[in-house]
């Protein structure tokens, strides 16, 4: 063989064997060949976990949805948790999927030698909806405990068990029973049927019912422990054993709130309404007043320790924070409803939207999260899930992810009407009051696991 043909083979041995090293090198600190670079490019990792675990993920490209195989274990499918090794860097589309649930989406952008975290994936479940109960015009739902609930009709009081799966009528009464209330132990209740108020108890094998003495116009709410007070024309009032005493004269009380051993009640001035705090943990607890809102009427709303939301005849929606020792309140900024998702966070909303509102003190910020065309009901949120859960348009129930960028978005059930949803106490659960197939009852629909 001639000296030129052998240098040239050398050559190429010597050219092949440096580039296979850097090849060889490259590979061993995470390069890998872009074939739309025709470069090697350093690659990340992709950390991805999810709620339930053994969720299938898919790979692929945001932009076109093809997937991207590379990064698939001689073509067996990631299970979560996982931690998909040697992506290349640029944006990508994740795929959650588990057989029963909702698959869950999001793009995630990989850079080249960072772990990018794939968390807070909570996968819902598909279920449909099971009628409990059937029985017309319901007035309200209470959880009791962890198992049971009692539904209140206009003249009769319904005890749900859903461990036995028994439903019993506790109560009928000749008179339309107004208002009801279940103790925070969950031991007894109080109803208003007429002018008389009742107290049920459940612990009691004949569901006995005793008749409270409450002074006239007066209505009643529970603080801690069990303990009912009253508010009305004649002032404030405890009922520690069903018999009154009284605690403070007082008129033009427009509604009283018990948050942390204190009793908070919004009294009408002349040009103004002030909130006032009445501590119950002293002898001689003496009252102050916290602040006025302009306004010649005001309500408590549903409130959260340690948020109170007072709504007004301005439809207006104010946040007191009772931890606040500058005693600010808050404009929710035509909000009408709130309820906590944590200790510095609310989720306020009003006919047609939906927003986050993070609190600081007195400042307030604030991110939307959903603007429908229809109207909004029924918000609420369940534990430290990321979803927000409302009724639209009276109808739908619907669970949206609480993210401004391209939220997933659920149609869980679909009724004939919608007029009441809770959460059952296993934070699993949804207790939906509605209309289906011209049946009215009430309904449960799994959405955890």
């Amino acid at each position: 063989m001639r000296l030129w043909i052998r240098r040239i083979i050398f050559s190429l041995f010597a050219i092949g064997f440096v580039v296979s090293a850097i090849g060889l090198l490259l590979y061993a600190n995470g390069y890998r060949f872009n074939i739309e670079s025709w470069w090697f490019d350093k690659t990340g990792v992709v950390a991805i976990d999810s709620v339930p675990t053994n969720a299938t993920i898919s790979l692929g490209t945001a932009t076109t949805g093809s997937f991207w195989q590379r990064s698939v274990s001689q073509g067996k499918p990631y299970k979560t948790p996982a931690r998909v090794t040697y992506v290349l860097p640029g944006q990508y589309h994740v795929v959650l999927s588990k057989e029963g649930f909702w698959d869950f989406s999001r793009d995630i952008d990989v850079q080249a030698g960072v772990t990018s975290f794939f968390s807070n994936s909570v996968l819902l479940k598909k279920d449909s909806v099971r009628q409990v109960l059937a029985v017309e015009s319901i007035r309200s739902v209470h959880v009791i405990g962890k198992s049971s609930y009692l539904v209140q009709t206009p003249n009769d009081l319904f005890f749900v068990d859903r461990k036995s799966g028994k439903t019993e009528k506790l109560y009928h009464s000749q008179q339309e029973i107004s208002t009801l209330l279940v103790a925070p132990s969950g031991l007894f209740s109080l109803f208003k049927t007429g002018d008389l108020w009742l107290r049920l108890d459940f612990n009691k094998s004949d569901q006995s019912v005793s008749l409270l003495k409450v002074e006239k116009g007066e209505s009643l709410i529970f603080g801690d422990r069990d303990t009912v007070y009253g508010c009305g024309e004649n002032g404030i009032s405890a009922y520690p054993n069903l018999s009154r005493v009284s605690l403070k004269k007082e008129t033009s009380i427009l509604g009283c709130e018990v948050v942390d051993m204190i009793l908070y009640s919004l009294v009408s001035e002349k040009n103004s309404v002030s909130l006032r705090a009445l501590p119950l943990n002293q002898l001689k607890g003496e009252e102050q007043v916290i602040a006025y809102l302009p306004s010649g009427k005001a309500s408590f709303g549903e409130s959260s320790f340690p948020y109170m939301v007072i709504n007004t005849n301005q439809d207006k929606t104010y946040l007191y924070n009772i931890q606040d020792s500058q005693h600010h309140l808050i404009d929710l900024d035509g909000m009408n409803e709130a309820v906590k998702y944590d200790m510095s966070t609310l989720i306020a909303n009003n006919s047609v939207e939906i927003n986050t509102y993070h609190v600081n003190g007195s400042d307030l910020s604030k991110e939307l999260i959903t603007r429908e065309g229809s109207a909004i009901s029924n918000v609420l949120v369940i534990g430290m899930i990321p979803y927000v859960f409302f009724v639209r348009d009276g109808r739908e129930l619907v669970a949206l992810e609480q993210t401004t960028f391209n939220p997933n978005r659920y149609t869980l059930a679909t009724l004939d009407h919608i007029s009441m949803v809770r959460v059952l106490p296993d934070n699993k659960t949804l207790l939906i009051a509605g209309t289906q197939q011209g049946v009215e009852g009430i309904f449960e629909i799994s959405v955890l696991e």
